[in-house]
């Protein structure tokens, strides 16, 4: 079975994809398809750009895990997709790529109680420095307040991915991140995060989050992926989309920032130690 994207419009931001209709598990659904076409890595990085729509669903399934609320999100892989639509959107998509990253597009609140929002964002903001997508901070476009009636949620319409940057198409790390990236030692370092541990964003976790697990990337870290081939929704452990030395480079990346900002993450209220 061919898996139709229909594109409904061009690119939407600075990377190519746009808004497209898919219909998934019975239902068309609209979502932004996004995906990049080149790289300004370090020659010595083992990331590579054709795996970014992979990395950004890891850093939702990072913010999920810690408690974040965030659009479904997935990664379309290639296999037996079709794109359609008007020839303006089809000149401005590569079809041949691995894979793609698709987000549901979310209609914005009727109406947003700002001081909610505010304080909303004040109390997860921890969740964010550790998982360092503390940028999308002032953008008021990447996230909404939601009324509900169990008090409502915020939700993070666009976290990005939260170690490697993509713009105009193009991966590349931020210079604080790249500097000493590739000479530390990592293994030696993170054991000083050993004794502090994270609560979860959820009224009912039973169980803390030790800042060592959210400073390397579990290789059995389900991610949501779409089979082009069958059209439906599996959980794929990372190990079997990426290389052990994206891996390895990712938990670099994230053990930096928390160590980088570990004075500041271990005076929270919701970090506790033993």
């Amino acid at each position: 079975m061919t898996l139709e994207v229909k594109l409904i419009t061009e690119p939407k931001g600075s990377n190519p994809g746009g808004k497209c209709l898919l219909n998934l598990q019975g239902k068309e659904k609209q979502f932004y398809i996004k995906y990049c076409h080149g790289s300004r890595l370090p020659g010595q990085s083992a990331l590579f750009h054709c795996h970014q729509p992979i990395y950004e669903e890891i850093t939702a399934e990072m913010a999920r895990l810690v408690g974040l609320h965030n659009p479904h999100t997935y990664v379309l892989m290639s296999g037996d997709l079709k794109f359609s639509g008007e020839q303006k959107y089809l000149q401005n998509i590569d079809v041949n790529k691995p894979c793609y990253f698709l987000s549901e597009i979310m209609a914005a609140p009727f109406k947003e109680d700002a001081s909610r929002t505010r304080a909303i964002m004040e109390r997860e903001k921890i969740y964010r420095d550790i998982l360092s997508v503390s940028d999308i901070v002032g953008k008021k476009q990447n996230y909404y307040f939601y009324e509900g009636p169990d008090g409502g949620l915020l939700v993070y319409l666009d976290l990005g991915c939260n170690f490697v940057k993509a713009v105009n198409g193009f991966i590349f790390l931020q210079n604080r991140v790249a500097k000493g990236l590739y000479t530390r030692d990592f293994r030696r370092e993170k054991k000083k995060l050993e004794k502090y541990h994270l609560i979860p964003n959820q009224p009912d976790a039973n169980d803390l989050i030790p800042l060592t697990y959210l400073a390397s990337l579990n290789p059995s870290l389900k991610l949501r992926c779409i089979n082009s081939r069958t059209g439906k929704v599996e959980l794929n452990p990372v190990g079997s989309l990426l290389k052990l030395e994206e891996i390895d480079e990712i938990s670099n990346i994230w053990a930096q920032g928390i160590l980088n900002d570990l004075k500041i993450i271990k005076g929270s209220e919701l970090i506790v130690s033993n």
